[in-house]
């Protein structure tokens, strides 16, 4: 028994994966917002129900939980006014993190991955107007944050191996699975139904494109992402606190937003912001969050009906400029009598 032996189940798990993406992207007329809030939903609820038993199968503890936010932090260069185009001044950090703990004998490896989610019709794929955004995920040159208030001013510059680990793009197939994006032979490894595709942000173009579910199925053993650490050195301003930064900005926007729900705040405000199984799954965020939330935050990823409708614009009088972003966390623990990986 032990985390290796869970690559038994790896036919299974990697076709509750693809359920999941496929649910949550089965509307690709919505907004991007609105599709990844259908991915926190549908994968935190399929990874609990049905993948995360075949872990316990082989004496491994997982679980998942996942928090929507609808804002992104934004970042503009330092020196200003060097990305390639002359607008947008400022750009996201991304849509999603995944987040990883790997905890064995004791000892916690972490794994993060930020996402940015773009439509495309074809692979190779064009970036278009995201010129700027590229630009940031291709080099990681020194950033400033515009978005959050918390943060606006303090710089940041993420360098090191596994640049192209840590910040990919999420593809999302706008001609959905079965009606194939054009493959060339350079991308045979791909599947040509695929509905999510991650891509690799090098100079020049996307390259090193990748079904979503593999990756995903990858990121769960650790085999996927770029480590950090948790907390971060003092005076980091690299991968690490990025990371720090992001996760700690989500649990501060939801703390302050479930402080006002359990006041008896406007019931609406569930549309800009849901929480999934964080009474007992999420490790780093939930232990920075207020947990009184109502039976209804948790019920959302307990189902599968999807999440609630995401409003087209955010809500400034509810969120001002807080630091979250969507964050999907999974927590695995090989027991004492696991084994080795």
């Amino acid at each position: 028994m032990g985390l290796s032996q869970v690559h038994h189940h790896k036919s299974t798990i990697v076709a509750h994966l693809i359920d999941a993406i496929d649910k949550a992207f089965s509307n690709i007329h919505q907004d991007e917002p609105q599709l990844i809030a259908n991915l926190v939903h549908h994968l935190v609820y399929r990874f609990n129900k049905y993948i995360a038993p075949l872990f316990a199968l082989e004496g491994v503890t997982a679980q998942s939980g996942g928090v929507f936010v609808h804002q992104r932090p934004t970042a503009a260069l330092i020196p200003p006014n060097t990305f390639p185009a002359s607008k947008p001044k400022s750009v996201e950090l991304g849509d999603l993190l995944l987040v990883l703990s790997l905890t064995e004998k004791g000892v916690t490896d972490r794994v993060a991955m930020l996402l940015q989610a773009k439509k495309v019709s074809s692979i190779p794929t064009t970036l278009g107007s995201s010129r700027n955004q590229h630009h940031l995920y291709a080099h990681w040159p020194p950033f400033e944050y515009q978005i959050p208030s918390s943060l606006r001013g303090n710089s940041r510059h993420i360098t090191g191996p596994g640049l192209y680990q840590g910040g990919k793009y999420l593809l999302i197939n706008q001609n959905g699975r079965g009606m194939p994006v054009r493959l060339g032979s350079r991308y045979a490894l791909l599947s040509a139904g695929a509905v999510g595709f991650t891509a690799e942000p090098h100079p020049g173009e996307l390259s090193g494109y990748r079904d979503f579910e593999d990756e995903l199925y990858a990121f769960l053993f650790g085999n996927a992402g770029r480590a950090y650490v948790s907390p971060p050195s003092i005076g980091s301003i690299g991968w690490d606190q990025v990371i720090e930064d992001l996760i700690s900005g989500t649990a501060k926007l939801a703390t302050t937003w479930m402080k006002g729900a359990s006041a008896g705040g406007d019931q609406s405000r569930h549309r800009g912001l849901f929480l999934c199984g964080f009474q007992n799954s999420l490790k780093l965020t939930a232990e920075r969050i207020l947990l009184r939330a109502s039976a209804d935050w948790d019920n959302w990823c307990r189902d599968s009906n999807g999440p609630p409708d995401v409003p087209p614009e955010i809500d400034t009088n509810i969120f001002g400029e807080g630091g979250g972003i969507s964050i999907v966390e999974f927590a695995v623990t090989v027991n004492d009598e696991g084994g080795h990986r």
